[in-house]
């Protein structure tokens, strides 16, 4: 698994699907899919998702780092934590 931090430059909710943006300390931006077009959602997915777009919104309007982790050569988010992992 790999990861980034930095900060939130967007968050974007459509209809099947959510994307974010982050730009780290070098300057280097990132695109990353949140979810797209799920065949099904599970109540648990539905809620691990609300909650991602919670965190990225706090980060982006208090100005705060936060971590993604995706696979390697993937853009698919796996977990948002925010701040630094430790």
């Amino acid at each position: 698994m790999a990861s980034m931090t930095g900060n939130v430059t967007c968050v974007s909710v459509i209809d099947d699907a959510g994307f974010t943006q982050l730009v780290d300390t070098a300057g280097e931006t990132e695109t990353f899919i949140l979810w797209f077009a799920p065949p099904e959602v599970s109540a648990f997915e539905r809620m691990m998702h609300s909650r991602w777009v919670s965190l990225l919104r706090e980060a982006l309007v208090n100005g705060l780092p936060v971590t993604v982790i995706h696979p390697d050569g993937n853009a698919r988010i796996t977990n948002v934590q925010l701040g630094d992992l430790q």
